[in-house]
């Protein structure tokens, strides 16, 4: 699906219009470097979205754009809608989610050289049996985590990337995100946890309680997550990997797993 589509499909753009209109008469701008959620997709990307949308100066782009993968003439029609869309939410800058930019964090930086990253890691076995549910392939879920993180690693250390891991953000929220927005150059605000109270549609699904179709398990899942408070998923892989699945993850992502922090040995 096209960017404008996908656009029409989760904006107002008449009310967008007036809004914006009435705020630039009122002197607000879109007037501060963008963010980027980067990382292996089921990391808490989505998560992360919805946290900083909350934040007063922050618009949160209502869907995966992958417009980084495009050319540079749509990158450019992308942010000046956002820089649009953020000056009708009477925000000052926009934050855009897509696992796949981690790919891209030298193009992020090629164009938007004051941008901010946010790397968002998660324990590799979590994310290969929550892929695995959505694809029914736990080969093919493990090699993207190691790919994605790998492609994260290089940017390691860069002061424009920040990088967090899911575990940190769901047991210990506030000093976690008061950490984000100092990096964001942005002030911490009280009502961020309260990401779950908003109805904004997102990818397409309502964060909200409204009615919808059945969903496939992976998206009914992250809708949940997005609706309720805020809680730890982590640790489903003890009861959710085979005997089988752990062997095959020790041998091909078990020294990423300890690299990472998450396990000390492969005595697991």
């Amino acid at each position: 699906m096209g960017l404008t589509s996908k656009f029409m499909r989760t904006e107002k753009p008449v009310r967008s219009a007036r809004e914006y209109l009435r705020n630039r008469s009122r002197g607000l701008r879109c007037d501060r470097p963008p963010v980027f959620i980067v990382g292996c997709g089921h990391s808490g990307t989505s998560l992360m979205l919805r946290i900083v949308d909350m934040h007063s100066s922050i618009y949160g782009v209502p869907f995966e754009s992958r417009v980084l993968l495009r050319s540079r003439f749509k990158i450019r029609m992308a942010e000046a809608l956002w820089r649009k869309n953020a000056v009708a939410a009477a925000k000052r800058r926009w934050a855009e989610k897509t696992p796949a930019h981690v790919y891209c964090i030298d193009r992020i930086f090629r164009i938007w050289p004051q941008a901010r990253v946010i790397l968002m890691r998660r324990d590799g076995r979590d994310v290969a049996v929550s892929l695995r549910e959505r694809w029914g392939d736990f080969d093919r879920a493990v090699h993207r985590w190691i790919e994605d993180n790998r492609a994260g690693d290089a940017w390691c250390g860069d002061p424009r990337v920040f990088e967090l891991r899911y575990e940190d953000l769901v047991r210990d929220f506030e000093p976690r995100m008061r950490e984000v927005m100092t990096f964001l150059g942005e002030r911490f605000e009280e009502g961020l946890a309260d990401f779950h109270t908003q109805t904004t549609v997102y990818g397409g699904e309502s964060a909200g309680i409204r009615k919808q179709p059945d969903l496939p398990p992976n998206r009914a899942l992250r809708k949940a997550q997005l609706r309720n408070p805020l809680y730890d998923g982590s640790g489903r892989w003890r009861d959710e990997m085979s005997a089988d699945e752990k062997c095959r993850f020790k041998e091909r992502a078990g020294d990423l797993l300890i690299d990472l922090g998450y396990a000390g040995d492969l005595n697991w």
